[in-house]
């Protein structure tokens, strides 16, 4: 669960003495929801995924009960059972589970607006969005909304997709559309489709809403658009990947019932309208569960929740095995591609939050294919971690599984500084945008706010220049302006390449044995993707207290301090390459260059106050505080 800021808790806590939310209408029915969200083709995961839904599904409605089956959106993108399909395998599991409606998320748009509408053609569920050319009122799905109908009651089911799809899919691929994402446009949007669903007849109004709860989806999270609105009963969720399940109060202060099962079936949803009341239970198991025949690596029989979705699966992993099961490499390290720190003792940070050692190899994998002098892409973009073992075809696809190529631009540094400031605008929270960067290295000032929080910045260890040209390696998602980098689209940027796919570049980079780059193969534990948590080319400070990523790895020491006249440098486990003096407006003071372990420098020339000293060694940067007496 991702953690949640001190608003969204006062939310929470608002609900905190109420498990049901009283409806005004239809007493006696009885409803049963089944609701995902992100699954991101994770269809066969943590013993649930679409096997255990269908059993569900199937025991309800042969109880004679009403059942309706909804997604959130993210289904048909994010491991090779979708993307190398570009969705269909995802839509005929979900059209033999049973699902009823989705809404769409972002990410339903990585293959295009096109492919949107053909998948479309094959679904016998309902696809329900606010997405719609401009200057249209027709949704590019089956409608806004549509009414089910139980005996005398009914039930409207809106859907909602985040206006963060014009910068969180590729922006090419939704050209001409629109996501009502104009100040106070979605919230209008909403309401007046609660106005619609109303008007026909429904009894209880359920959203389908692809949003969020992340500070970075402000002004359209779910709890910003809940608050703003009169007359929903459900909001359903998705997109932050957030276990929730909270009461909000709606604009005439009645309380609407958001929930959010996480991400990758890690539960399934089961909400149950009773007595004119919720309650939301979240399934982490199903029991009875079938023989498949089939046997795991260890020998022991395969069980399934549903046959018939299991040997599904297993033919379309079948199809898709000869390409994605070679070996291409083997790593003695772990590869952090997780979205945040969630086990601490072997890594502090995720791809979202600060540098990780797999950030740095798909940074450098980037740069390598182009030969661009720096590379920088999107924490977001990197889905999955790396385990100690061997590495196939169908991890690395896994890692980069939307389909992006590699672009190499021409930028002046004015543009490249004001990418990584605002990359790094809201650190150490989560964001999609943070960077991962390639011959980069800089310090973030966490106590400061754009556009003066990044400092120190070194291309291949000399001082950025913002009047000088550089070759920039991204990819063809922040290339058009993807997650808010208008930066990289704008008159000053100019395209002069385009490269092999993100995942052909990971591989092109860990199996290359004749460059100076080559990997070899093997991702070696001593080598400079050893820790989790990168190799130190982006440092986290504070005014009040420096701290480091990797303080204990790098051992570098100023002593002398505070210091009159001279200070010392050591670093026993790498030499020392550059040294420089700022002060804490971030400019520039002295630049030392040496080839040791230890070096000595004069500081007279300073004033007396307060430095920060930029270190690069072999085995990354280090940053420390002196004071000059």
């Amino acid at each position: 669960m991702r953690k949640l800021s001190v608003q969204i808790w006062l939310f929470l806590l608002a609900g905190i003495f109420s498990f049901n939310c009283l409806f005004s209408q239809a007493p006696g029915f009885k409803l049963t929801i089944l609701h995902t969200n992100d699954v991101h083709c994770r269809v066969d995961a943590n013993n649930l995924g679409y096997a255990a839904i269908k059993a569900v599904h199937d025991s309800l409605v042969s109880a004679g009960e009403n059942v309706l089956v909804l997604d959130a959106g993210d289904f048909i993108q994010g491991l090779a059972l979708g993307n190398f399909t570009k969705g269909s395998s995802m839509v005929r599991l979900m059209n033999t589970v049973g699902y009823d409606a989705v809404t769409l998320g972002n990410h339903e748009f990585d293959y295009g607006t096109s492919r949107v509408l053909e998948l479309k053609k094959s679904m016998k569920f309902l696809p329900l969005t606010n997405a719609r050319l401009v200057g249209t009122n027709t949704s590019i799905g089956a409608g806004f909304y549509h009414v089910f109908t139980f005996g005398s009651t009914k039930v409207g089911v809106i859907g909602v997709s985040t206006p963060e799809t014009l910068t969180s899919s590729k922006p090419t691929n939704t050209t001409g559309y629109t996501f009502d994402e104009g100040p106070g446009d979605l919230a209008a949007f909403l309401q007046n489709q609660i106005t619609a669903v109303k008007a026909a007849g429904a009894n209880y109004v359920v959203v389908l809403g692809h949003l969020g709860v992340d500070n970075e989806s402000i002004p359209n999270r779910s709890i910003d658009i809940i608050p703003a609105t009169s007359g929903i009963d459900i909001l359903i969720d998705g997109h932050s990947h957030t276990k929730m399940d909270t009461l909000i109060q709606d604009r005439s202060k009645r309380n609407v019932h958001l929930v959010q099962t996480g991400s990758y079936s890690q539960f399934i949803g089961k909400i149950v309208v009773e007595d004119s009341r919720i309650k939301e239970d979240f399934i982490s198991a199903v029991p009875g569960k079938i023989n498949t025949g089939d046997k795991d690596a260890q020998g022991k029989p395969v069980m399934t929740a549903n046959l018939e979705i299991y040997n599904m699966i297993k033919a379309m992993n079948a199809e898709l095995a000869p390409v994605l099961n070679k070996k291409v490499a083997y790593t003695e390290v772990f590869l952090n591609g997780e979205k945040k720190a969630v086990d601490t003792t072997l890594y502090h940070h995720g791809a979202r939050t600060g540098e990780t050692n797999l950030g740095d190899f798909a940074a450098d994998a980037l740069r390598y294919v182009s030969d661009a002098q720096i590379a920088i892409t999107n924490g977001g973009g990197i889905r999955t971690s790396l385990r100690i073992g061997n590495i196939t075809a169908g991890n690395l696809n896994e890692v980069f599984p939307f389909g992006n190529d590699v672009i190499k631009l021409k930028m002046p540094g004015s543009k490249i500084l004001e990418a990584l400031e605002y990359s790094a605008r809201l650190a150490p929270e989560v964001c999609g945008g943070f960077p991962q960067v390639s011959g980069l290295q800089f310090v973030v000032f966490t106590d400061k706010k754009t556009p003066d929080r990044v400092h120190n910045v070194l291309v291949n260890g000399v001082p950025l220049n913002p009047d000088s040209t550089y070759t920039v390696a991204t990819n063809d998602f922040m290339a058009v302006g993807g997650d808010g980098f208008t930066m990289f689209s704008d008159a000053s940027a100019s395209k002069i390449g385009n490269y092999s796919s993100l995942d052909e570049a990971l591989i092109t980079y860990v199996t290359d044995s004749t460059h100076t780059w080559g990997l070899h193969g093997v991702i070696s534990a001593k080598g400079i993707y050893g820790n989790p948590d990168g190799e130190g080319r982006i440092l986290f400070v504070n005014n009040n207290s420096i701290e480091e990523y990797n303080a204990n790895q790098f051992k570098v020491s100023v002593y002398l301090n505070p210091a009159k006249k001279n200070i010392s440098i050591s670093s026993p486990e790498s030499k020392i390459k550059s040294v420089y003096i700022y002060d804490l407006s971030g400019k520039l003071l002295k630049r030392y260059s040496t080839d040791n372990i230890s070096v000595a420098r004069s500081i007279s020339g300073l004033k007396k106050g307060i430095y920060l000293v930029n270190i690069v060694t072999t085995k990354g940067i280090s940053v420390r505080k002196i004071i000059k007496q």
